[in-house]
Order: C-alpha cells, then sequence, then structure tokens
C-alpha cells in the first residue's frame, strides 16, 4: 500500500533526495508527514534556501529514498511553502504512483525511441571501422546494444575500448565496454542484442550515467 510506504518513510525521518529541472538539481532533505486528507506530503526545507527556492520554481520534484534497503521513487507536484508543527516545511501532492526498485546499478532503463542514446564501438585498429549502435537499456553498470542485420557482431567476452557514448542531455563521454553476451533478439529476425559492462568507468562517466538513468526512471514514474 503506497500510503503505507509513505507513512514508514516519514516515521524513520530518514534522508531523501528531491530533484528538480532540466539539469537534475538536487536537494537533500526529510520526509516529516503525510497528510491524505489534504492530499499532501511535507519535507523539510532543507539546509540550502537558494535550492530551495529554486525547486519552488520548478513546481515538481523527483523524490528517492530508501525503506529496509529498497530503493523508493515517485514525482511530487504542486510545490509550495506551508508550516508543519511550528516550523518551516515543503508541500508537495500525495504521488499517483510509487516505484519500488532494486539496487541503481542492476536498473536496467529502456532508452526512449524518440531521443534514444548512441554508442560508437571501434572494432578493429584501423580507427574508422567502427560501429554505430542505438542503446536499447543502460544502467550505472553497463548497457544493452542493438546489433541491426548485416552488421559485424560484436564478440561475447570481448573487451572494447576508445567507445563514445553519447547521452541526450547529458553529452558525450568516453568508456570501455566488456560485451558479456551477444544474442537473438526478441521478435525473431537476425537482429542480435549485446549486453554491455562498463570497464573502470571514472568518477564523473559514472555520475553522468547516474543523472541520464535518474532521468529516465522519472520520466517513466511521470508518464505513468
Amino acid at each position: 500500500d503506497m500510503l503505507a510506504v509513505l507513512r514508514a518513510l516519514a516515521s524513520r525521518q530518514g534522508l531523501v533526495t528531491l530533484y528538480f529541472g532540466e539539469a537534475d538539481a538536487q536537494l537533500e532533505t526529510v520526509l516529516l508527514g503525510v497528510n491524505p486528507a489534504y492530499d499532501e506530503l511535507l519535507f523539510s526545507p532543507g539546509n540550502d534556501p537558494e535550492t530551495f527556492q529554486r525547486l519552488l520554481e520548478a513546481g515538481s520534484f523527483g523524490v528517492e529514498t530508501a525503506l529496509d534497503s529498497v530503493r523508493i521513487l515517485f514525482i511530487a507536484s504542486h510545490a509550495e511553502t506551508t508550516r508543519f508543527k511550528g516550523q518551516d516545511a515543503l508541500r508537495g501532492r500525495i504521488p499517483d504512483v510509487l516505484a519500488r526498485m532494486q539496487r541503481r546499478d542492476s536498473v536496467r532503463i529502456s532508452s526512449p525511441r524518440d531521443k534514444p542514446s548512441l554508442c560508437t564501438v571501434p572494432v578493429a585498429a584501423n580507427p574508422t571501422k567502427e560501429l554505430h549502435l542505438r542503446v536499447e537499456d543502460i544502467s550505472i553498470g553497463g548497457l544493452g546494444l542493438a546489433l541491426p542485420p548485416g552488421q559485424e557482431a560484436l564478440a561475447a567476452g570481448k573487451t572494447y575500448s576508445e567507445c563514445s557514448l553519447e547521452l541526450p542531455g547529458i553529452g558525450r563521454m568516453r568508456c570501455t565496454l566488456h560485451i558479456v553476451y551477444v544474442k537473438d533478439a526478441s521478435g525473431g529476425g537476425a537482429a542480435q542484442r549485446a549486453g554491455c559492462q562498463f570497464v573502470d568507468l571514472p568518477a564523473l562517466s559514472r555520475e553522468q550515467v547516474r543523472s541520464y538513468v535518474a532521468r529516465l526512471e522519472r520520466a517513466q514514474l511521470a508518464s505513468g
């Protein structure tokens, strides 16, 4: 029951992270209370007044936290200031959808077809020999690549360095990919899918992937 989960979060006063805006700005705060009678959630305003004001201007925000080691994600709307037990607070509307998810390292989020992520994989010593592939899904740990019919297949068990990953709204990053498996794509036909694992992803690149995955998660929640 969604209200039971929200009440448990409020009772434990655990840290929650609020995300908002195109640049995924963040505000660390606490869920203080749940009030179904007024369809509202109540959060502390955090310790950054400037960021708090920008969140109010955004109007809606994503919420990420954890309950008993399970990630909790939802979207809250109608952000505004209020008072709660004599203190300033942030009010948001109780969400229609709440997601309980596994660890983000293993969460695979589908790449939107209208704004796909693309990956370029050099497959030979000759730098002009490259595969330009659509990313089917992505996580912090790796990604799935679509291999169209007629293209040179990637080899399972092999590692490809100097790959280029284009993340819409984030930018381009370099990465090394280890091919975990190559198998026929669902639906039949000659197309294949390659499951890839990031190798020694730098901290900045890992944060870029995390930001992109979080953005896709919130977009999926917002669309129901």
